[in-house]
């Protein structure tokens, strides 16, 4: 009882691979920042927004897109002079 020769396919006739599937979200790089009146100031990163919610300085106004109010006024820089 022979059997017939099982050919083994090319490389390019092999199934396709299962891709693999995207992981976890990937945590932000930056967390938008607002002051108290609700303006838009420069972003910081997600430790430093973390310190901030945690010591009372500012809460978390949404988590997706991550953004943080500041519950104090803060201090404005002066221009520089040439």
């Amino acid at each position: 009882m022979n059997s017939p020769p099982v050919s083994i396919p090319e490389f390019s006739e092999a199934t396709p691979t299962m891709r693999h599937q995207r992981g976890p979200r990937r945590r932000p790089s930056a967390v938008a920042v607002l002051d108290d009146q609700g303006r838009f100031l420069a972003p910081c990163k997600p430790a430093r927004a973390r310190q901030l919610i945690s010591c009372g300085r500012a809460w978390l106004l949404s988590a997706e897109p991550p953004r943080i109010q500041l519950t104090y006024k803060p201090q404005q820089e002066a221009p520089d002079q040439p």
